[in-house]
């Protein structure tokens, strides 16, 4: 199913426009990003070609699969596979192979999934993008802040601040036997915070033997004093799936028995991912900020 937003349009003309009223609607549609510098500013200064996905517009979705997000950027061809696969493009060829990885890198508020050499060209199901805030896309060469694997981009999923106190659940049917729930929750403490995000996912398919169970948890705690606050998180993930393999002949698909048969039976694939990380982030006088990660 998908969704429209109408938005209305108001158009003034007048004879005269100062600066000043120029750079008040420059300011009031500034988009702010961090992910083509991890500290944030705006996005029409970074010199990057970033794209984002709001929670808006991904609270709305609730997708299944994180291609039907990324459908939203343009210039981004994610071709999705059975189960939770996928073949990525970002103004470029869709890849494939053992060489693909290398092109696109994937990562989680701005850490690489995985380290350079150790990539998996399916490994956004490791990222907790079901409970993201936004997800943010670098088309073209990212900064060298990613390293080598950002050849043709970057597609960062930003999750969002649990230790801030919001708490949420939610409940996500779909056809042919796919439920998810979503928990987010979280306890704000003034100076310091916990919280946790966590989603459930099952999915049976239309496929003979195919089917995915999934889980994934993220933790947050934050710790501020003066200007300086260290963020730390940590996020288990659990993937089971039975994969169907490709159906083979001319127009095969048109033959609801052979769309429904599954090749390959015997295919499988079960992963597992583990992060931990923290983040120090400092202001000094005179707009000076300092950020390890």
């Amino acid at each position: 199913m998908r969704f429209a937003q109408s938005f209305p349009l108001s158009l003034l003309v007048v004879s005269l426009l100062s600066h000043s009223a120029i750079a008040q609607q420059t300011n009031e549609i500034e988009r702010i990003e961090t992910t083509s510098s991890r500290i944030q500013g705006n996005i029409n200064a970074s010199g990057y070609a970033v794209s984002s996905i709001s929670e808006e517009t991904l609270s709305l979705l609730s997708f299944q699969h994180i291609q039907e997000s990324l459908n939203y950027i343009a210039g981004a061809g994610v071709q999705r596979g059975n189960g939770q696969e996928y073949l990525p493009a970002l103004r470029s060829p869709v890849l494939t192979g053992a060489g693909a990885c290398g092109g696109i890198l994937a990562a989680e508020d701005g850490i690489a999934l995985r380290a350079a050499g150790f990539c998996n060209i399916n490994e956004l199901f490791e990222a907790h993008g079901e409970i993201a805030q936004r997800i943010d896309v670098i088309k073209g060469p990212a900064s060298a802040l990613y390293g080598s694997n950002a050849i043709h981009g970057v597609i960062n999923v930003v999750t969002p601040d649990t230790t801030q106190g919001d708490g949420e659940l939610s409940v996500d049917y779909g056809s042919y036997g796919f439920h998810r729930v979503k928990l987010k929750e979280g306890k704000d403490f003034g100076h310091s915070g916990v919280g946790i995000a966590a989603s459930v996912t099952r999915d049976t398919g239309y496929r003979n033997e195919e089917g995915v169970d999934q889980e994934k948890v993220s933790l947050r705690y934050r710790l501020e004093w003066d200007s300086t606050v260290i963020t730390s998180g940590l996020t288990y993930t659990h993937l089971d799936q039975e994969t169907a393999g490709y159906i083979e002949g001319f127009e095969s698909y048109k033959n609801t028995q052979i769309a429904k048969s599954n090749p390959n039976p015997e295919a499988f694939r079960k992963a597992e991912s583990f992060r931990l990380w923290s983040k120090f982030d400092t202001n000094f006088s005179g707009g000076h900020a300092l950020s390890i990660t």
